[in-house]
């Protein structure tokens, strides 16, 4: 702390006291341009201005949204610099001095993994979670400090001066939004993401939990972010908006112009409009007024300058925030009954249930804790570790809550504190994913507003999954998965009246055998039986092949059909005409099943 700081800023920006009423990382948007005022001077002038925060304006404010203030509609168009050193390129000092972080992550659906280093570039070249090279990413991004539109001269309040000679002229506003923008392109904030390693130094087990669970849930380990210090303050957290097709906005690097799609607006030969008018001192210098009379000349922000010959690749920039928080989190070993394999791991079934955990225990711990709806966020973490080369791999998943106001006010981290209240916020857990709170009565097919669906978990919506995260919590509690009998049991008889009404030679029926269903196909006078197992199964766990063994072979893995076989209730969703298919050239090669 040095003389000039504020002892309550320094305790607010080290995260140390609680920041309700005290926002720390917020954004503004504001509309700032020119008039003449009524002794005919020209005079700065703020049409429009709001705020968020910073979390918040991730998702609301971002380039191609366009906001309604005082009945007049404003598309963001930039970024916007409080108090930057050049008042003509306003951007300049943000790409020259390091403002730019680095953002390594795997874009693998599902996956979820995060490097924690933002301040230097990664050399990792393969996800340690998915084993995927192809989907790790190297991007950029910066935490903007504001938004803003598009600022034009006028003639009159509504005509625009398309050809300036001079952009310092009497009036100053924004355009009307563009024909083609649309919130829709603009842009998707990934779900927070703990900057945590594989050694974990930074969470704390929190013991005797399990004194209170009555020998349910021996699989979870709970961990907590250590009490705020001086030096430390909860868990670090990145939240980045990805931009259009995760790819990130194309930002002029002299005054912070960003477009969403393509670069084209900020190449032009002749330059292009900022996203402020600019105010000179009456210091400055001939240059800065030659300057600010004229388009920005700016170009998008690349990595690397190009060979002689080459055209210029501009490398997109994210927009992105690191925050501290106090966190939660709720471990387990992926180990059998689970299938043990990448698949699993990127499985919608998979991340589908985590979900639905995730949001029943925010649900449920805002309920039980008396805490306000929204104050508490959530994520999914995975996670692997391995002693050495000659060691098996072993793979994790945290279910993390954390407090949503930046630096934390304590209320996840007070559960550790009072853990008798755990065994009932785990029980409503799992009345809640049963289908207890659904609108339907006998429970929804995946998430419904009733259980689990929320306002905070919109971008989630088509991948939540209730049923898939009562299985995964019925390992939690005692060990054992629901088979697919008990999660599947409607989607199976789907997928045997659809099979069936493809053809007319080919008959398939959901059948029981020894209290298990199975899928008869029929066709040809040959008969053959398919065992539809959960898709986060083991297969060798399964209670109908425990039982028969024949079915422990998948259907078709190598091309050839069985009598008994096997196959995950996804992939029966997803292959069906190519299974019927591999009957006939089997069975009758001569029979024109497509006719």
């Amino acid at each position: 702390m040095t003389n000039e700081d504020n002892l309550l800023n320094y305790l607010l920006r080290k995260g140390l006291t609680p920041s309700f009423s005290f926002p720390l990382q917020v954004a503004n948007f504001i509309v700032e341009g020119k008039h003449i005022d009524r002794n005919g001077n020209w005079r700065r002038k703020v049409w429009a201005s709001t705020s968020q925060d910073l979390k918040v304006a991730l998702s609301e404010y971002t380039p191609g949204k366009v906001l309604m203030i005082d009945g007049v509609e404003y598309e963001v168009n930039g970024l916007h610099f409080s108090f930057p050193p050049n008042p003509v390129d306003r951007a300049k000092h943000v790409f020259e001095d390091g403002s730019l972080k680095y953002y390594t992550w795997c874009s693998t659906d599902g996956c979820g993994w995060v490097h924690k280093n933002v301040s230097s570039a990664s050399t990792v070249g393969k996800c340690p979670i998915c084993e995927r090279a192809e989907n790790i990413n190297h991007s950029r991004y910066i935490e903007p400090e504001g938004f803003a539109p598009l600022i034009a001269p006028y003639r009159t309040d509504n005509e625009i001066i398309n050809k300036p000679s001079n952009l310092r002229g009497p009036l100053q506003k924004a355009p009307l939004p563009r024909n083609n923008s649309s919130s829709g392109s603009t842009g998707k904030v990934e779900m927070p993401a703990p900057l945590l390693d594989e050694e974990d130094i930074d969470m704390q087990p929190v013991d005797k939990i399990h004194d209170y669970l009555g020998g349910d849930y021996e699989l979870i380990t709970m961990y907590s972010s250590p009490p705020s210090t001086i030096d430390k303050s909860g868990i670090e957290l990145i939240l980045v908006n990805s931009g259009y097709n995760k790819r990130g906005y194309f930002i002029c690097q002299n005054c912070g112009r960003a477009e969403v799609e393509k670069p084209h607006e900020l190449i032009k030969a002749e330059g292009h409009l900022r996203p402020y008018a600019i105010s000179l001192p009456k210091s400055a210098s001939d240059n800065q007024k030659a300057l600010a009379r004229d388009f920005c000349k700016g170009h998008p922000f690349r990595e690397h300058e190009p060979d002689e010959g080459e055209s210029p690749q501009w490398t997109p920039i994210m927009l992105g925030m690191v925050f501290h928080s106090d966190m939660i989190s709720f471990r387990f070993k992926i180990q059998k009954p689970f299938k043990m394999d990448a698949e699993l791991r990127n499985s919608k079934a998979f991340n589908g249930g985590l979900l639905a955990i995730k949001e029943a225990l925010i649900t449920e711990l805002q309920s039980k804790m008396n805490y306000v709806n929204r104050e508490i966020g959530g994520g999914i973490r995975k996670f692997a570790k391995q002693a050495d080369s000659d060691s098996p791999r072993e793979d994790y998943v945290d279910i993390f809550l954390f407090d949503q106001v930046s630096g934390g006010a304590g209320l996840v981290t007070s559960l550790k504190d009072s853990p008798e209240i755990l065994p009932l916020i785990l029980e409503s857990v799992e009345s809640r994913l049963s289908g207890d709170s659904c609108l339907d009565s006998k429970g929804c097919d995946r998430a419904c507003i009733g259980c689990l669906l929320d306002f905070r978990n919109k971008g989630e919506h088509s991948l939540i999954h209730r049923k898939y995260g009562l299985s995964i919590l019925s390992y939690l509690k005692g060990g054992d998965l629901l088979p697919s009998d008990e999660i599947d049991k409607e989607e199976i008889q789907t997928i045997a009246i659809t099979m069936h009404d493809m053809y007319d030679d080919v008959e398939v029926n959901c059948i029981e055998k020894k209290g298990y269903f199975v899928l008869q196909i029929d066709f040809s006078g040959e008969q053959f039986f398919i065992r539809p197992i959960s898709t986060l199964m083991n297969p060798k766990s399964d209670p109908l092949i425990e039982l028969d063994d024949e079915y422990n072979k998948q259907w078709a893995a190598d091309g050839l059909p069985r009598d008994k076989a096997f196959e995950t209730v996804e992939n029966l969703k997803n292959r069906q005409i190519f299974l019927l298919k591999l009957i006939r050239d089997t069975v009758n090669p001569s029979a024109d099943l497509f006719s």
